[in-house]
Order: C-alpha cells, then structure tokens, then sequence
C-alpha cells in the first residue's frame, strides 16, 4: 500500500494538564508539491496560532474559534513532506516552535476532563471511495461542559459553529498555501491500494461529546479505596 503522491502533513502539537495532545491534517497536492520552505512553514504556523487562541465563532470580526479551553496550549507545529511510501521525503524536518509557554487556547480555563473532545470529521465529494471521510480532534473545547442541551449533548447551534470554527481553520491553512504558491490543500490522504487524495468539502460536527482514547490511557487512575463495614 502506499500514497498515490507526495504531499505535506501538518502536525499540530502541545500541552493539556501535563499531558501532551496532537492532531494532523494532510494538504494534499494540487501539483506536485516541493519541499516545505520556511516561509510556508511561519505562514502556516501564524495562522494556526492565530486561530488557536480565538474564541467561539460568531458574527463578531475575528471569532472564528472553538472555543478551545485555557487549560491547553499549542507548542509547536511540524509540516514535512510525505513521499508514497509514507516516509519524509526530506533530510530536514521543519518544525515552528511557540514561544514558551505556547499559544493559550481562547476559552476561559476549566478544569474539566482532559479526555474529553468533539471530532470533527472531514468529508471529501465522494464519502463511500478511499479517502472519502478523515478526522481531527482538538483539545477540549468548553463547548464540552458548557451549553449542553437536556439531553447531555451539544445543541445544535454549537455543533454548527464548532463545524464553522475547524472549516475556517482549514480555509485560513489554504489561503497561506496559496499566498506562497505552494499547490496543495486541505484533504484527505489513504494509502489503501494505490493510494487516493480527496479534498475537504465539508465539516461535519455530531453532538455527541468524543473521548480520546490516548489521552484516557495516560492519565493516572491512581484509584482510592475503602474497605467494607
């Protein structure tokens, strides 16, 4: 199995509670792609920082977040490229680091379950063919414990904005490719077969609240207990 081209992987990095969280994004090739340049690497990384720490998208100039708690902090970005056998394809990895202590999410802090998100499920125009369908999961919005409905899950007018939040986030990444003549954008890589490329068409967003399994698995259970009369 292997991809059908080259293409970039963005690497969103940081810290939540002492604990580390990550999520990627493929930006697929339009033409074929070069080696990641240091000016696209810090125009990518000034946009995501940007959004980073903004808040809840709304009809204010400048909202165009998801409300991202406090607590997390963005700390670096990686954005190499990806050669078809999924391998990085050049000598040097390309990194942006934030400065200590990192991008502060845009919400009020929280101290909320770390484990806790929202995944926000990125659709290509022909969903039932490979690459149709991807994910991204961001650090606990507070959308998580804040505005839920009575039946314990997101209304429906979060769900949207945090949908409208991860697709301006995308729009901002591909506006920075293109500023910098780099022929790629957001999507979604497979490596299943000979490999396919779809771009996003759209952001699906459920209402249900998502729980990362790594982030539940590094945290200490460290369990207290109480013998029985």
């Amino acid at each position: 199995m292997s991809y059908a081209a080259s293409f970039h992987r963005l690497v969103l990095i940081g810290t939540l509670f002492g604990d580390t969280w990550n999520t990627t994004l493929s930006m697929i090739p339009v033409t074929p792609v070069p080696a990641v340049s240091d000016d696209l690497l810090e125009a990518v990384a000034a946009v995501v920082g940007d959004w980073f720490d903004n808040p809840l998208t709304g009809s204010g100039a400048g909202l165009n977040g998801i409300n991202i708690n406090g607590a997390a902090r963005l700390t670096s970005i990686k954005l190499n490229r990806i050669n078809a056998a999924g391998r990085y394809q050049d000598p040097e990895t390309k990194e942006h680091l934030y400065t200590p202590p990192g991008v502060q999410g845009g919400a009020a802090e929280i101290n909320h379950p770390p484990q806790l998100t929202i995944a926000a499920t990125l659709r290509g125009p022909d969903e039932r063919a490979r690459a149709g369908k991807g994910r991204m999961y961001f650090p606990p919005s507070n959308l998580v414990v804040q505005n839920l409905d009575a039946t314990g899950r997101l209304t429906q007018a979060n769900a949207l904005n945090y949908a409208k939040g991860v697709s301006f986030l995308l729009g901002a990444i591909d506006d920075a490719y293109l500023a910098e003549g780099v022929g790629a954008v957001a999507g979604i890589a497979s490596r299943a077969g000979t490999g396919a490329f779809q771009g996003v068409q759209r952001v699906t967003v459920g209402r249900v609240v998502d729980t990362m399994r790594s982030r539940r698995s590094t945290l200490k259970e460290e369990p207290e207990s109480w013998g029985t009369p």
